[in-house]
């Protein structure tokens, strides 16, 4: 089972990569020495970079929502066992 945080990794990376692809896409485009074709490809090539980005955005979102939450819990649990010990200690 991978961390939450190296699933961030993961997904930071790809986004990464599909950004840069979507930006090398969107320049061929602006290119006028493509045929029909080949801008009919780029164009849907562009709409499912487009998709897949925002899916991946979504999912980051969420994945650093639950780690906040994970790392609420933690410094709760931080704080709690550092209540026990100062009780006990004192």
């Amino acid at each position: 089972m991978t961390s939450i945080v190296s699933q961030i990794e993961t997904l930071e990376d790809n986004l990464k990569r599909f950004r840069d692809r979507l930006d090398g896409v969107e320049k061929s485009l602006n290119s006028s020495s493509i045929s029909d074709k080949q801008r009919d490809l780029l164009e849907e090539e562009e709409q499912e970079l487009t998709k897949t980005i925002e899916e991946h955005e979504k999912d980051l979102k969420s994945l650093r929502a639950e780690n906040r939450r994970s790392m609420l819990v933690s410094v709760i649990i931080l704080a709690f066992m550092a209540g026990v010990y100062y009780l006990l200690t004192h």
